[in-house]
């Protein structure tokens, strides 16, 4: 069952959204139901991914290679300063007692 409900958009994102519906030949509630469905299950993905100990235990090693993430900062166009560098590698650390 569908349920309408409000959501409010910079005039220039339902520019965009109108676009892109009438380009996938969809109408926008159509579209965005989409678009947020395919969203949510990537970042469910990412989630499920992430919460695997194996999974951040290993991202964590990487990033914690030397250059690593000095190399994808500037990538980004950004230089990631040591503190910057430091907080990704503790966001990512295990919290004690949730392995």
């Amino acid at each position: 069952m569908q349920r309408p409900f409000s959501i409010s958009f910079s005039e220039t994102l339902l520019a965009r959204l109108n676009k892109a519906a009438k380009l996938a030949g969809m109408d926008r509630s159509s579209f965005m139901a989409a678009a947020i469905e395919e969203y949510l299950d990537q970042a469910e993905d990412s989630i499920r991914a992430m919460a695997n100990p194996k999974v951040r235990d290993a991202m964590l090693r990487a990033l914690a290679a030397p250059g690593v993430l000095r190399a994808i900062g500037e990538s980004l166009g950004h230089d990631l300063s040591q503190a910057e560098r430091q907080q990704v590698l503790e966001f990512l650390k295990p919290v004690e007692g949730k392995q």
